[in-house]
């Protein structure tokens, strides 16, 4: 675990770069919960989701060819994208999936329900819309670009676990405000299928 981003300068980056979005992530779980979720149980969740998201994706990159779907169509360029993007779509639910059936098996006490809905629409539209469609920001390109060339694996995402465990691309924290949009759109979509009483 690297803890240099808990140096002065790197507390600045990161609150600068993804401290809006951290904020908003977790003031939107804690508004879609509050009457059922301590603010301290749902900020842990998208934490703790989050974490998933990072391991889920790390190994998704450790198995071979063409076992693991991930690497198999979505760093293939001979794949037309409509059948990428879908392939995309459904290994990005696996992840969500596997964290809501794995509570069915083995419930864990303190998951929301309603947050792993939240971190899944709020994932799978970043990933989807703009990484993939609109192909907003570096970050993600290099993932796939050092990835492919055999360089280096990095930038798994999301950003702040990148830095803590040390698998960033270049060690810069990536501004991340241009997915707030995506967090905004998550939370409305969530609240409007759960529909909490505010």
């Amino acid at each position: 675990m690297n803890l240099h981003i808990y140096t002065k300068t790197e507390m600045k980056n990161l609150i600068r770069y993804q401290g809006l979005l951290i904020y908003i992530s977790c003031i939107g779980a804690i508004l879609l919960t509050y009457k059922t979720v301590s603010p301290f149980i749902a900020i842990g969740n998208v934490y703790m989701i989050f974490g998933y998201g990072y391991f889920y994706h790390m190994a998704c990159h450790l198995f071979p060819g063409m076992i693991y779907i991930h690497k198999y169509i979505h760093h293939n360029h001979n794949i037309s994208y409509s059948i990428g993007l879908f392939v995309q779509f459904f290994v990005d639910s696996l992840l969500f999936l596997s964290i809501y059936l794995f509570n069915h098996i083995i419930p864990i006490p303190f998951l929301s329900k309603t947050i792993l809905l939240y971190i899944a629409i709020l994932y799978i539209s970043t990933h989807m819309l703009n990484y993939s469609t609109l192909h907003i920001k570096n970050n993600h390109v290099l993932h796939h670009t050092l990835y492919e060339k055999d360089l280096k694996e990095c930038n798994y995402g999301p950003d702040l676990f990148d830095h803590l465990f040390g698998t960033t691309c270049d060690g810069t924290f990536e501004n991340m405000s241009w997915i707030i949009p995506n967090a905004v759109f998550a939370f409305l979509v969530t609240y409007f299928i759960v529909s909490p009483s505010i």
